[in-house]
């Protein structure tokens, strides 16, 4: 059987079927399959990515919040797009490697700070990219950064899949095992699927005018990179509970 003998052979699932991971590329690259154009100083350039998709959600020369920048993977291209980012970053290293695409940085948790020493109705676009998940209470984050939208103003979220066709494999034979990264990222303290994500958004007093997916399909990536992205996306979207890595949304106050 495939999936019994692909652990046999050394080979990692996700090296063949997911999007670019860490564990992924390591082995693309020992292949010495073709990745470097997709990827970007960790950000993945894949069209029907996660970070490509976040980045035209928010589009170009707004005022944003980012909640979380990391290293400033995607500031950095935000920036390039004309728009001035104040970022929240809890990590102080990281905040270090963000600074130079910043106009303000603020080094703490979003869960504990009070507010922003910033007026009400200040920003465009508020970017919650991959940081819902590590939060104790996410619609409690949301309402308290919500007062900082201007009028017309929306949040861009990403967030992973836990209804991902892989993890539910995984599910079948017994395995929740967390890892470094991705769905099963050992930080993650929430899951979501489509209907639950959709749900809590409701739930932080915003309504959903944009829902995407980033897909994954059960075809070795060295195939989906040969496909049409229309019908990747197409394939994925006929059951985007099952076939999504990733859900992103734009939605607005209600």
């Amino acid at each position: 059987m495939l999936w019994t003998s692909l652990p046999t052979l050394g080979i990692h699932l996700e090296s063949y079927y997911l999007p670019p991971t860490e564990k992924c590329l390591e082995y693309m690259r020992k292949k010495k399959m073709k990745v470097d154009k997709m990827l970007n100083n960790d950000i993945n350039l894949d069209p029907l990515g996660a970070h490509h998709k976040m980045i035209e959600f928010v589009g170009k020369e707004k005022i944003v919040l980012e909640i979380g920048c990391g290293k400033g993977a995607v500031t950095r291209h935000l920036k390039k797009n004309g728009c001035k980012i104040t970022c929240i970053e809890l990590s102080e290293d990281y905040a270090n490697e963000a600074k130079d695409y910043c106009e303000n940085l603020i080094i703490g948790d979003v869960e504990s700070l009070h507010g922003l020493n910033l007026p009400e109705d200040h920003f465009d676009v508020i970017l919650y990219g991959d940081v819902l998940e590590h939060l104790k209470n996410p619609p409690k984050v949301i309402k308290k950064f919500s007062k900082y939208l201007k009028k017309g103003g929306y949040i861009v979220v990403s967030t992973p899949n836990i209804a991902n066709w892989k993890i539910r494999l995984d599910l079948l034979f017994g395995k929740f095992d967390y890892q470094n990264s991705g769905i099963l990222d050992k930080t993650h303290l929430r899951f979501y699927t489509k209907k639950t994500l959709k749900k809590m958004i409701k739930k932080s007093d915003f309504k959903i005018v944009k829902l995407d997916i980033a897909p994954s399909l059960p075809i070795p990536i060295v195939i989906q990179n040969k496909l049409p992205l229309s019908l990747r996306y197409k394939i994925a979207n006929q059951l985007d509970g099952l076939f999504s890595m990733q859900f992103l949304l734009k939605a607005k106050k209600r």
